[in-house]
């Protein structure tokens, strides 16, 4: 008879060490998963950092552009409204010249017998009174108006005074829309 071994001990130590083996390849295997699911979850937390950084950069370089946009767009205007200003001082510049000459003539054309009592400019018209000892002198200024550069004009009152002068005014204007407006202007045959 063969003899009889008995396994019982033997089939014991196995399945203790097949345990051992399973539970120790699923410490292992679960080890691992942690390892990689924290490396994953490090990686995402690193992309999330990044892509907040860059967000941050795209946003702090947005803002710069922007305000260097802003600021242009200030210099602009600050430009537009310097130029509007050297425009205006420019025009006022020649009108102030254009009077200047006008009056430079208008004393050129004076005759000897008469002078001015009053000058007055409001709204493009000057307003001359005055004084000749003769009508004669009157009458040589109202024609010497065109050479001014005062083509439309009104005359204004002319009357014989208590001291033998006569009293004269005239009010002149710069072009004919402005004489048109202030009622019966006269113009000058020039």
């Amino acid at each position: 008879m063969p003899r009889l071994t008995n396994l019982l001990a033997w089939r014991h130590q196995r399945r203790r060490g097949r345990l051992r083996f399973w539970a120790g390849m699923t410490v292992i295997t679960l080890a691992a998963i942690m390892a990689l699911s924290g490396l994953r979850w490090q990686a995402w937390q690193l992309l999330r950092a990044q892509a907040s950084a860059g967000r941050f950069a795209h946003q702090q370089r947005m803002s710069a552009v922007m305000q260097l946009i802003h600021q242009h767009q200030e210099r602009q205007v600050q430009h537009q409204h310097l130029q509007q200003r050297q425009q205006l001082q420019a025009a006022a510049l020649a009108r102030g010249q254009r009077w200047q000459q006008r009056l430079t003539r208008l004393a050129a054309i004076m005759p000897q017998q008469a002078w001015l009592t009053g000058l007055s400019a409001r709204e493009g018209a000057l307003t001359l009174s005055g004084m000749s000892q003769t009508l004669q002198g009157v009458t040589q200024l109202e024609q010497g108006l065109s050479q001014v550069g005062f083509r439309h004009y009104q005359v204004g009152r002319v009357q014989h005074d208590a001291g033998g002068n006569w009293q004269f005014s005239f009010r002149l204007y710069q072009d004919a829309a402005t004489s048109a407006n202030e009622g019966h202007g006269h113009a000058s045959a020039g």
